[in-house]
C-alpha cells in the first residue's frame, strides 16, 4: 500500500480556488514572490454573471515561470473507477498536482453532500491507499479554502458526474512545480498594470461576447450591483474579499518595492494602502452582517463606505504610479 502527500503552503491569495491552490503550490520562495508581486492588480469585471477576478484569471497558471501545466481531455482517462485511481496515484507519485471538475454532491467534506448538485473546481495533492482517501482541497465550508480528505470512490462519483460547463469542465490539469531560478519582478509591469486599472484598459483580450470591464469603473459597478439585491437575498462577498486581498498585496508590493527600489521612504504610500485595506474590510464585515440580519441600514452603509473607498482609489493610484515611475531606469 503506497501514499503521497505533495506540499501545500499557505497561500496569499484565497477567494478563488485557482488563485489559492496555485499559490499554495509555488509557495513562498523569494524569485516566486516576485512573480507575485507582478500580478493580481487589475479587476475584471464579467458582466454577464456579475463577477469580479484578476485579470487572466484562469490562465494565470500559463503565465507563471514556477508551474508546468498541461490539460488533457477529461475522456482520456478511461471510465472505469480503476482507471480514475490509477491515473491520480500515477500522477501524484510523480510530483504532479491534478485540478478537476468534481459535483460536490458526492463530496463529504463539502456542506452541499447528498443535498445539492454543485459542479465545482477540485485541487488534488496527496492520497493514502491503505486508507483509501484523496487529499483535496476547495471552498468547502464558509467560503474558506480548505484542506480535505475523500474517499476514492467519492471522488470517482464526483468526477464522472460533473456535467460540461465548457471546455475547463472538460479538462484534467495538470501542474508541476518548476524551479525557476529567475528573480520575475518586473517594476514597468506595475506600472503598466496601475495604469490600466486606474484608466479601466483592457489588460486581457476576452472573447468579446464576455463582455468585461475593467478596473475602477468595473468597481464603479459594485454599489449597483448591491442596490439589484431584492428582499431576502445575500450580497455575494467574492468581490470584497476579492478587494481586500487585493489591498492586502497592494500593501506587500510597496513594501517590497521599499526594500528593493526605495519606493515609499516615508511610508506615506503605505499607509495609504493599509487604510484602503481596512477600508474594504469593514465593508466587507458590514455585508456580513447584512447577510445574518437583513438589516439596510448595514446595506446603505456599505453602499455609501464603498463609493468613498472607489474615491480614494482614484486619488492615491496616480500618486503610487508617480512613485514606481521613478524606480524605472
Amino acid at each position: 500500500m503506497s501514499a503521497k502527500l505533495l506540499s501545500m503552503k499557505k497561500p496569499a491569495l484565497n477567494t478563488y480556488n485557482l488563485y489559492a491552490s496555485l499559490l499554495s503550490l509555488i509557495g513562498p520562495e523569494e524569485n516566486a514572490w516576485s512573480w507575485v508581486m507582478n500580478h493580481f492588480i487589475q479587476i475584471v469585471r464579467f458582466n454577464s454573471y456579475q463577477t469580479y477576478f484578476f485579470d487572466t484569471h484562469r490562465l494565470l497558471y500559463h503565465h507563471c515561470p514556477w508551474v508546468d501545466a498541461f490539460c488533457i481531455p477529461k475522456s482520456m482517462i478511461g471510465t472505469s473507477d480503476s482507471s480514475l485511481s490509477g491515473f491520480i496515484k500515477e500522477q501524484l507519485e510523480r510530483d504532479t498536482y491534478l485540478w478537476l471538475s468534481a459535483d460536490q454532491y458526492y463530496l463529504s467534506a463539502s456542506p452541499l453532500h447528498q443535498k445539492h448538485h454543485f459542479v465545482h473546481e477540485l485541487f488534488l495533492f496527496g492520497y493514502d491507499e491503505r486508507q483509501n482517501i484523496v487529499h483535496i482541497a476547495d471552498h468547502f465550508k464558509d467560503g474558506r479554502y480548505e484542506h480535505a480528505v475523500c474517499s476514492f470512490d467519492e471522488l470517482e462519483q464526483a468526477f464522472r458526474s460533473s456535467y460540461a460547463q465548457g471546455k475547463f469542465a472538460d479538462q484534467v490539469y495538470l501542474f508541476s512545480k518548476h524551479m525557476n531560478m529567475q528573480d520575475e519582478f518586473n517594476a514597468e509591469q506595475v506600472y503598466f498594470l496601475l495604469d490600466a486599472y486606474l484608466n479601466a484598459k483592457d489588460t486581457f483580450h476576452y472573447n468579446k461576447s464576455d463582455n468585461c470591464m475593467y478596473g475602477v469603473a468595473a468597481l464603479e459597478q459594485l454599489p449597483a450591483d448591491l442596490l439589484r439585491l431584492v428582499e431576502g437575498t445575500h450580497a455575494d462577498l467574492r468581490p470584497f474579499q476579492l478587494l481586500w486581498e487585493r489591498s492586502e498585496l497592494m500593501a506587500s508590493r510597496i513594501q517590497y518595492m521599499n526594500l528593493r527600489l526605495q519606493l515609499d521612504a516615508d511610508n506615506r504610500l503605505l499607509r495609504t494602502a493599509m487604510t484602503q485595506k481596512n477600508a474594504i474590510q469593514a465593508i466587507r464585515n458590514l455585508l456580513t452582517k447584512f447577510n445574518l440580519s437583513g438589516n439596510e441600514v448595514l446595506l446603505n452603509r456599505s453602499q455609501s463606505l464603498l463609493r468613498q473607498y472607489i474615491e480614494e482609489e482614484k486619488r492615491w493610484i496616480p500618486e503610487l504610479m508617480t512613485a514606481v515611475s521613478r524606480t524605472i531606469g
